[in-house]
């Protein structure tokens, strides 16, 4: 029988450390959700934060169901049991808590959009003295560097707060055939949705505007100071998943020759992304990338940064498995290699007929390497992905997702790394499971 009771006790113990790590996590989680609702207009983060807080929620229910053998008439009274029930059913009201008219969001949209319009004019005139930096001694050339930073990250928090506040306001003016807002993404669109749709749709394209040109001017931003970093939402690279579990329908076709992938944040960047991950996840790579900045006739803003990012990859072993997780670190990257690829095409024109490629556009050579390849946000073309495949002599395969093919950058030699193309946007890919 004390064995027995022992048990017992011991079956509780464990049960109650679960259940309050569970709460925890559940606690975390719930915060970060309704951050989230507050602060973003970006649908699926708001959903991912919701199916962890639901999910962690019901995994506190099914504790407690095992707990009592599933007797449901014991575990409904559980008081754990009755908390998690109550939670989710807020988190399911959450999703459906935008019923007011939209006459009540107006007066915040109003507010937020005339304090956004402001502080972006104020970081374009900011960035206009960028330009010349002759007007000043170095130290307060970068008390100005630091100055832009910290107004860039004010205006990409107020355009976040409110493109959110403007998608609650859409939901509200979303209305059912009672003539009452649904609360949902469903129902008749009313003038009122057109009209804020048209506020958000243009507010993210002077947001894209004046946040390529800062990061062409300041790609080293996050390294002018300690704890300074960019703004930059969601991550970059993604961590490494299954090709075969691929959401993207063309992929997992070809998950016994790449086992792995990696997703590319489609900003723009997405090439010069794709190909510094790999080429700096090979000593070949690293040896390359080191070789270039070596040169003397290549210095961007961003390549001491990037000399700093190489030589803690060489030397820290933990950090050259995850550097690529820092956005900071990869816009600087991304934007020495495209001053890489500016600098391989000027001096080899005929190999990618650059002549050609400038008079199409109406440019002089140098102001369509400026305007096309040094621009941060500027997708990528097909000389590009030639010119850096060369400049640091590295053999890429690109795969097309549309039919399959493989387009080798060289010929003569096998490739050392693979992207995927899916349209206009590029993947990594990986021939190892680890």
């Amino acid at each position: 029988m004390a064995s027995f009771s022992g048990m017992r006790i011991e079956r509780e113990k464990d049960y109650v450390q679960k259940v309050e790590h569970l709460d925890k996590k559940a606690q975390k989680k719930w915060s970060e959700y309704t951050t989230l609702l507050k602060e973003t207009s970006d649908e699926s983060k708001i959903q991912e934060a919701y199916i962890k807080v639901r999910s962690t929620l019901r995994a506190i229910q099914n504790t407690t169901k095992e707990f009592h053998n599933q007797d449901q008439k014991k575990y409904r009274q559980d008081s754990n049991y009755i908390k998690a029930n109550r939670w989710l059913k807020d988190l399911e009201n959450s999703r459906t808590q935008d019923t007011e008219p939209v006459s009540a969001w107006q007066p915040q949209i109003q507010v937020l959009y005339a304090s956004y319009k402001t502080e972006i004019q104020m970081l374009g005139t900011l960035l206009s003295v960028l330009k010349s930096p002759s007007q000043f001694s170095e130290t307060e050339y970068k008390e100005v560097q630091i100055a832009i930073v910290k107004h860039y990250n004010v205006c990409t928090a107020t355009y976040h707060k409110l493109q959110a506040v403007i998608t609650r306001g859409k939901r509200a003016s979303i209305i059912g055939k009672d003539g009452k807002p649904t609360g949902r993404n469903d129902g008749i669109i009313t003038k009122e949705f057109k009209a804020l749709d048209k506020i958000a749709s243009n507010m993210e394209k002077i947001q894209v505007t004046q946040t390529n040109e800062f990061i062409t001017l300041l790609p080293q931003a996050g390294f002018l100071e300690e704890g300074l970093s960019i703004d930059y939402g969601s991550a970059m690279v993604s961590e490494k998943q299954r090709t075969r579990n691929s959401d993207i329908t063309a992929l997992p076709p070809h998950a016994r020759e790449y086992p792995r992938y990696r997703k590319i944040k489609g900003d723009g960047n997405c090439f010069y992304t794709a190909f510094i991950l790999c080429l700096l996840q090979s000593e070949e790579g690293k040896g390359a990338f080191a070789a270039k900045l070596l040169s003397e006739e290549l210095n961007p803003s961003s390549k001491e940064a990037s000399q700093t990012i190489l030589d803690k990859i060489t030397s820290d072993t933990q950090y050259a498995k995850t550097f690529w997780e820092d956005n900071d670190t990869m816009l600087c990257l991304c934007h020495y290699l495209r001053h890489v690829a500016a600098d391989w095409m000027s001096k080899n024109p005929d190999h990618i007929q650059l002549h050609a490629l400038a008079e199409e556009v109406g440019l002089t050579i140098d102001e369509y390497l400026e305007t096309y390849v040094q621009t941060m946000g500027v997708e990528a073309e097909e000389p590009i992905k030639i010119a850096l495949s060369y400049a640091f002599n590295f053999p890429t395969l690109t795969l097309d997702l549309s039919n399959g093919k493989q387009f080798p950058s060289h010929e003569d030699q096998l490739s050392l790394m693979t992207l995927a193309r899916d349209g206009e946007h590029y993947f990594a890919l990986f021939r190892t499971r680890d």
